[in-house]
C-alpha cells in the first residue's frame, strides 16, 4: 500500500465513508476516563512546560531546548477529539475541555520530535507546528556529529534482530540510484 498523495483528503474520505466519529468520541471518553487529569477547563488550565522523564532528552539534547510541539487554533477547532485519540497514549500530549468542546495542548514537551500525526489527522487545519527547517538542521547536526551513528550501533548491538540482509539485486539497484542522485 502506498501513502496517499493528499493525506487530508484520504482521511476525510475514510471518516465520512466509515462514519468513524462515534468511535472517536468513544475512544476520547475512554482516554479521558483513564487519564482524568486530561479533562481540563481550557480557560484556566496550566500548560505543563516540563516533559515526562522518559521524554526529557532527544538524542542527548534537553527536550525543552527543542522548539517542537502542536499549537491549536481555537477558532478552527471543532472539538471532535481526533487529535487526542490520534496522539499516542504513551505521549498523551493533549487535554480536552468537555464544556467548551475543545482540545488543548497540555504536555507540549511530550510530543515526539518530528511527529505531526495530529496535524495530518485534523481535518479542519486547527493544528500547526513550528517550521520543519529548524528541526532538519538539528537532525543534520546530530548525524554530522556521529551521535546518530553511535546510537544506531548501540541499539543494533543490544538487538541484532533489527539487522536484515538485503538481496544482492536490491543492493545493486540502490547503488545505481545513489550514483544517479549524487550526479
Amino acid at each position: 500500500m502506498t501513502f496517499p498523495d493528499d493525506p487530508k483528503r484520504f482521511l476525510r474520505t475514510i471518516i465520512i465513508k466509515e462514519k468513524i466519529y462515534p468511535n472517536v468520541k468513544k475512544e476520547l471518553m475512554e482516554r479521558l476516563s483513564k487519564y482524568p487529569d486530561h479533562r481540563v477547563d481550557s480557560r484556566t488550565f496550566k500548560l505543563i512546560n516540563k516533559p515526562s522523564p522518559e521524554f526529557s532528552k532527544w538524542h542527548g539534547i534537553d527536550r525543552t531546548a527543542i522548539r517542537w510541539g502542536p499549537m491549536i487554533d481555537e477558532d478552527k477547532c471543532v472539538g471532535c477529539g481526533l487529535c487526542v485519540v490520534q496522539c499516542s497514549e504513551r505521549r498523551n500530549v493533549f487535554g480536552y475541555d468537555e464544556t467548551r468542546r475543545k482540545s488543548v495542548v497540555l504536555y507540549p514537551y511530550n510530543c515526539m520530535v518530528g511527529c505531526n500525526n495530529c496535524q495530518v489527522a485534523c481535518l479542519w487545519d486547527a493544528i500547526k507546528f513550528p517550521d520543519f527547517s529548524e528541526l532538519k538542521k538539528l537532525a543534520r547536526d546530530l548525524v554530522d556529529s556521529g551521535i546518530v551513528r553511535r546510537e544506531l550501533e548501540d541499539r543494533l548491538s543490544r538487538n541484532p534482530n533489527l539487522l536484515m540482509e538485503l538481496p544482492d539485486s536490491l543492493i545493486v539497484r540502490m547503488t545505481k540510484l545513489v550514483k544517479i542522485v549524487d550526479k
